[in-house]
């Protein structure tokens, strides 16, 4: 073969070589595609059912997400993943990816261990270019079922005191049959821990009246959550409730406060940290207290006897920040009353107050006596044993005790021959 024909010989090979090439698929390095928002799931697809008559579908798991869409009781979805506190699930909804509260569908504990955890950045709100408020007034989101349904807003320092009220509500089909929200506070008055109140209602009927047979009251839980939301909560104290009218004062740590309990009045500070130490929670260090251990303290007045007689002094207007849930309190203020002093607890049940300044073994004339805020019992409705010592029955101001409609048992000592029955009716009619 000479070489001419050896070069179109060759030539012809590599023509056929090429079209083989073109005809086998050769991978290609894509760009790598931006991680889409909704998971894959490799087992059978998550279903839950919505339990709310109508719940919102949100951008984002939390109230302050946009409202995307709305769901109607007994619609099922399919779950994608759930936010890492636990509260939001993921769904896919119209082919795109929504957020619904945990707490209005039925998922099981067993479900959600298996779902894949999602931790967003937290929304950017924008900057406020005036000072908040410290007080507001709102409603119950179903005026029709919360006939006259209002909470109220106060914030005083760290602490928010709130009181919720309403003529007529199904306390049971709200927190068994039908669970929905009661309402959602303003992001500036949420608080630092999730809370369960305790609360007192009275059997009405349909129409707001009380019952013929005047049933007793009952008590019921409210829970108020630390993304802002206010519901009942399904347990045994519901049974039966039906129809309840209520008026309750609950306080909480504000969410943006720390609860600085080094910084508080020493007998106060000492205190907190002497109530922990005996239930076995925290060593002596004050720096290591929490909002939740702070909410697990039911008494203040100290075990040692032997300093104050017993009795704590309260110099500062938050130093009870954070208890809300004492139930007694023994104090002897030296005739200082910070503004609110009391309005940090109000589940307080017994309160033993030396309202003087004086030498226990000296005469009268040398006691330094005080005279007491007319205000100080207005944050303590739930008050049922009071013991005061004054030196004078006209230390108590007009009215002192109308504040406290349960009060059942009090004492007044200190005050010469003047008997407490006459106290009782000489200052509330």
């Amino acid at each position: 073969m000479t070489y001419m024909e050896r070069w179109w010989v060759g030539m012809l090979w590599l023509i056929v070589l090429g079209l083989v090439l073109e005809m086998v698929p050769i991978p290609s390095v894509a760009a790598a595609k931006p991680a889409d928002s909704t998971p894959s799931t490799q087992n059978e697809p998550v279903i839950v059912q919505v339990k709310g008559t109508v719940v919102n579908l949100r951008a984002g798991p939390g109230l302050e997400h946009e409202v995307l869409d709305q769901v109607q009781q007994g619609d099922k979805l399919q779950v994608t993943g759930i936010s890492a506190d636990q509260k939001w699930l993921q769904i896919i909804q119209k082919d795109q990816v929504r957020w619904i509260y945990a707490d209005l569908t039925n998922l099981f504990d067993d479900i959600w261990r298996a779902l894949p955890v999602y931790r967003l950045d937290p929304v950017q709100e924008p900057q406020a270019t005036t000072e908040p408020s410290l007080s507001f007034v709102g409603e119950y989101d179903n005026r029709d079922a919360h006939w006259q349904g209002t909470f109220k807003l106060e914030q005083m320092g760290p602490t928010i005191v709130a009181e919720f009220a309403t003529n007529r509500s199904p306390v049971q089909h709200y927190a068994r049959q039908q669970p929905e929200f009661l309402f959602t506070l303003p992001p500036s008055f949420r608080p630092a821990l999730d809370l369960n109140w305790e609360v007192k209602g009275w059997p009405v009927t349909h129409d707001g009246l009380p019952t013929a047979d005047q049933a007793e009251p009952r008590v019921f839980t409210v829970r108020v959550s630390r993304d802002g939301i206010v519901r009942y909560v399904d347990n045994g104290q519901v049974d039966g409730v039906g129809y309840l009218q209520y008026s309750a004062r609950l306080a909480w740590p504000h969410a943006a406060a720390s609860p600085f309990v080094c910084e508080r009045s020493p007998d106060v500070r000492d205190e907190i940290v002497s109530q922990l130490v005996h239930q076995g929670l925290v060593s002596r260090d004050c720096s290591d207290i929490t909002w939740d251990l702070l909410a697990k303290i039911r008494h203040l007045g100290p075990y040692d006897y032997t300093s104050n007689f017993g009795f704590l002094v309260v110099e500062h207007p938050h130093d009870l920040v954070g208890l809300q849930n004492v139930e007694s309190v023994r104090f002897h203020n030296w005739g200082v009353y910070p503004e609110g002093m009391l309005a940090p607890v109000p589940q307080l049940r017994s309160l033993v107050l030396h309202a003087g300044s004086y030498h226990m073994s000296g005469p009268t004339e040398d006691r330094g006596d005080y005279d007491l805020p007319a205000d100080l019992l207005a944050y303590t409705p739930q008050l049922t044993h009071l013991d005061l010592e004054v030196t004078t029955v006209e230390k108590l101001p007009l009215g002192f005790l109308s504040q406290v409609p349960e009060l059942q048992s009090f004492r007044l000592a200190g005050c010469g021959k003047t008997r407490p029955a006459r106290i009782w009716a000489s200052r509330n009619g």
